[in-house]
């Protein structure tokens, strides 16, 4: 501690003899703290100042590039325009005449009944259907099962993305079109913390089942289809099938109306709605004969290489 006011001074001899602690280059506690209390203040302020310099600087620097832009624009060279129209374009939509091909819109449906009014089973079935030609489904057929009053819909689809693809398209169509919700089977909601509801979850076993009321989708793999036989097993042995002229709601350049009869392994080709089996346009099954396999490669002498000992690609 400090010497009293009353004790001897720097330099003097005390009471005992002892000289006191010199007061040159020593604080008071209160000033000490009050000094620690600036340091750490002046430290936590420095990111402080430094984002805020950061800050402005970025400002500045924007709002000196859009003026720079604002007075340069009317003088800017061709290359610059040229450069900034195919940025533009890259970020354009693709969809038309010049990207991805639309496709050409279903036929319209009259979906009323007798009394004039609209029947919404008829909606759904319609817009499942179409929904499926949309994204290139493959041999699309519908029936009547329980009697007439529940309606079974099959589609084909070539691949899983193009499974996952038609289900999407038809769930979405459904809930925005149609103002309905899927029916899960075993009730609860498709979410992550519930998986195995979801349309990509059911799209990787080669199968997706969009239930809803009055109304079955299947969407399924050519395998998957001809395994199950859910159409030979409701027709077949619970004789419950009534079929459902589903060709009038396709598109004419679709592949709804196109059959899969090829069995699993088997033989056959895609056949069309209403083609018999063995009837083909093209003649095909007459040069059955003359295709078969192809002959095994045989060796020309006229044409052979004349090997050379002494290249290294014969050795």
């Amino acid at each position: 501690a400090a010497p009293a006011a009353s004790g001897p001074e720097w330099g003097e001899a005390g009471a005992e003899g002892a000289t006191p602690w010199p007061a040159v280059g020593r604080r008071s506690g209160a000033a000490s703290g009050s000094s620690r209390t600036q340091s750490l203040r002046r430290v936590a302020m420095r990111p402080c100042c430094v984002a805020v310099v950061a800050m402005a600087a970025l400002v500045g620097v924007g709002l000196l590039d859009g003026t720079f832009w604002a007075f340069t624009a009317p003088f800017a060279t061709r290359e610059v325009a040229s450069r900034r129209l195919l940025s533009t374009a890259r970020r354009a939509n693709v969809d038309g005449a010049f990207g991805v091909l639309q496709e050409t819109p279903g036929p319209l449906i009259d979906t009323r009944n007798n009394d004039n009014e609209e029947d919404p089973l008829l909606a759904c079935l319609v817009t499942a259907v179409q929904s499926a030609d949309r994204k290139r489904g493959v041999d699309i057929s519908a029936f009547w099962v329980r009697n007439k009053w529940e309606v079974v819909v099959i589609v084909t689809a070539l691949s899983r993305p193009q499974l996952q693809a038609i289900a999407n398209e038809i769930a979405d169509d459904m809930r925005h079109k149609m103002r309905i919700k899927r029916i899960l089977s075993r009730g609860g909601r498709a979410s992550s913390r519930n998986p195995g509801f979801s349309i990509r979850d059911e799209a990787g076993a080669g199968w997706v089942c969009l239930r809803y009321e009055r109304i079955t989708i299947n969407v399924m793999t050519p395998v998957q289809r001809t395994y199950y036989d859910i159409e030979g097993i409701w027709r077949d042995d619970n004789q419950d099938y009534t079929k459902i002229p589903v060709e009038v709601m396709l598109r004419g350049d679709g592949f709804g109306d196109m059959r899969l009869t090829k069995e699993l392994g088997g033989g056959g080709a895609p056949q069309r709605a209403g083609q018999e089996e063995g009837d083909d346009d093209d003649d095909w099954g007459d040069d059955e004969e003359d295709i078969g396999q192809p002959a095994p490669f045989e060796k020309n002498p006229d044409n052979e290489y004349d090997i050379d000992e002494d290249d290294p690609f014969w050795k």
